[in-house]
């Protein structure tokens, strides 16, 4: 049973609490404390706070996406003495009606989540699912000057935002994005302008790369790099959209070497593909990072899960 709680948004003096609350999560390797400023400074993103009496017990956090039309899940945390008694759940059902009434064109709430489909009832729609391949650049495994990769002589280059936004948004949608939902750092967007945008207000830096074109040619793969503050560590996150074997393992070299570029001290890297480019990502970063075992190379599954809504109800 959820105990008696105080529910309200956050405010700029809950920062230490939402630290405390943050302590051990996921070993440093999330966003949550470095990113809590900028959110709110940011329209259309909102966190949720549950109290009992004085103290912090739950947090989730959402973006209002899509031109305003979904609701995304970007963060939560339950105290540990406090999970499992519904809390988190009612928390999520407040942030729910609390942004259906104050953006009334919502009309679907998307998250992401490792559970998989049959974990969950048909309530929720798979709209997404991706493999994750996560690893530790250290120092002395930074060697972006001597880095080649011979693959057929395939070029990957950088584009500009207005190349994505008029080029890669709007004639090749069905090509990439099948389902109309992009994963940035693990956070689900449909391709739009303005979510790009969204993405620069709270992101470092993105970097966009496509395989060189002749004039009039259209690309057959695009990758999406995001540099970010994590809380022990620089993060670089890529996902790769591409249907040929060579082109990710040219997408993935070139934005690994990108990454060693911008990054200076040791960081994580984090690659998101199609699940038949796993052995090859994983076979690619060993030799990279000159590693001896798959165990330094994490693999997770994550899922992008969709419900209509006013229809919602919070899972666990």
């Amino acid at each position: 049973m959820a105990q008696d709680l105080t529910i309200r948004l956050t405010r700029s003096t809950d920062y230490d609490q939402i630290l405390k609350l943050s302590e051990g999560i996921y070993d440093g390797h999330h966003y949550l404390p470095r990113r809590y400023h900028t959110w709110m400074a940011m329209e259309n993103m909102h966190v949720m706070l549950a109290f009992s009496g004085d103290k912090l017990v739950s947090l989730v956090a959402c973006s209002i996406i899509d031109e305003g039309k979904t609701i995304v899940t970007r963060a939560g945390r339950t105290s540990p003495n406090f999970r499992g008694q519904g809390n988190y759940k009612l928390l999520h059902r407040a942030l729910l009606d609390f942004s259906t009434k104050r953006y009334p064109m919502i009309q679907k709430w998307r998250f992401m989540s490792t559970l998989a489909p049959e974990m969950l009832d048909n309530r929720y729609e798979n709209n997404d699912e991706k493999d994750f391949l996560t690893c530790m650049v250290l120092s002395s495994n930074k060697r972006p000057q001597e880095l080649s990769l011979n693959v057929d002589s395939l070029e990957i280059q950088s584009c500009t935002k207005e190349y994505v936004c008029d080029v890669i948004f709007q004639k090749e949608v069905g090509k990439f994005f099948p389902n109309k939902v992009i994963q940035a750092d693990r956070f689900p967007i449909e391709p739009f302008r303005s979510n790009i945008d969204y993405l620069m207000q709270e992101n470092d830096s993105l970097y966009f790369a496509v395989e060189k074109c002749v004039d009039g040619c259209h690309p057959r793969s695009f990758s999406l790099g995001v540099r970010s503050h994590y809380v022990k560590f620089m993060n670089w996150c890529v996902t790769i959209y591409s249907n040929d074997p060579q082109l990710y393992q040219a997408h993935l070299f070139h934005q690994f070497k990108r990454s060693c570029e911008e990054i200076k001290s040791e960081f994580s890297f984090v690659c998101s593909h199609d699940q038949k480019f796993t052995r090859g990502g994983i076979k690619l970063l060993k030799e990279l990072l000159m590693l001896q075992s798959d165990e330094d190379i994490k693999l997770k599954k994550a899922f992008v899960y969709e419900q209509k809504l006013p229809q919602v109800f919070c899972h666990l």
